[in-house]
């Protein structure tokens, strides 16, 4: 429970230094109801045990091809010289395992800037990185509505939303309990269009 108020209050503190901007996009009337935030630590454990046993596969090819060439090497089957070839082979096959790396890491620091609103009228989604950028669908407006989770997502409890109009989507991604927020969601949409019918 403490955890869940220091994050909460985190969450908040990160709220209020883009407040005056969320000011700005809401209608007259519109209040925030609830919010959510994208699980960054949850998204980099999940993607990493999707893709661990390519990772695996990988690693163990690469450790076989350099206890073969070294067992030659040592036994003198196969000169030096390979090694300008072999040398650029792994340092390409590094290169490759470095950068979908970094997109992993580059990613969930961009998640740690994404917010996740509910108001009253609609849901609007806020990312934070050099600029304020600003996304937001009526409730009114949602056609189609889907919840996507995989094996590894659901054993971390989070999970992506997908919320689908006529001229526009708008997708929740990694997300703790989604099962929760999707409740909400759709709550607030039959709320929305039962009010329109009155």
């Amino acid at each position: 429970m403490e955890v869940k108020e220091k994050m909460k209050k985190k969450f908040l503190t990160n709220l209020n230094e883009i407040d005056n901007e969320i000011k700005l996009f809401l209608l007259p009337e519109e209040e925030i109801l609830n919010y959510e935030h994208p699980r960054s630590r949850e998204y980099v454990i999940s993607s990493f045990l999707k893709y661990f046993p390519f990772i695996l596969i990988w690693m163990c090819f690469d450790i076989t091809i350099l206890i073969i060439l070294y067992l030659a090497l040592s036994r003198g089957n196969i000169s030096w010289k390979i090694s300008y070839f072999i040398i650029p082979f792994f340092i390409l096959h590094l290169a490759l395992f470095c950068i979908w790396l970094s997109n992993l890491i580059s990613n969930s620091k961009k998640l740690k800037k994404v917010y996740y609103i509910l108001t009253n009228k609609r849901i609007i989604v806020i990312s934070k990185l050099f600029k304020i950028d600003f996304k937001a669908l009526a409730f009114s407006e949602i056609k189609d509505i889907y919840l996507k989770s995989s094996t590894f997502d659901k054993l971390l409890h989070i999970g992506n939303i997908y919320l689908v109009s006529d001229f526009n989507c708008i997708n929740i991604y990694k997300i703790n309990h989604p099962n929760d927020f999707l409740s909400k969601i759709q709550k607030l949409i039959i709320n929305t269009n039962f009010i329109s019918k009155e």
